[in-house]
């Protein structure tokens, strides 16, 4: 679905490296962030990586495998 929006293009300077478009996202309700999404062939569909100003994982108290709400803020 994120296919949809219009998300920030991060161009990078160097033409060895990706371009990447990121959506602002609250994790759990708690935590502000951002999600990265590489603009390369064949990236996961399934992998969301999510960058944030804390350890979320710590900040929240779960683990690999606990499922968690992240949303996009529009």
């Amino acid at each position: 679905s994120l296919k949809r929006l219009e998300g920030v293009k991060i161009v990078p300077p160097d033409p060895n490296y990706c371009v990447a478009e990121c959506f602002r996202v609250r994790v759990a309700g708690e935590v502000e962030g951002v999600i990265v999404i590489p603009k390369v062939n064949h990236y996961y569909e399934d992998i969301v990586e999510v960058v944030a100003p804390v350890k979320v994982k710590d900040k929240l108290g779960v683990k690999d495998g606990d499922l968690i709400t992240v949303e996009v803020e529009t």
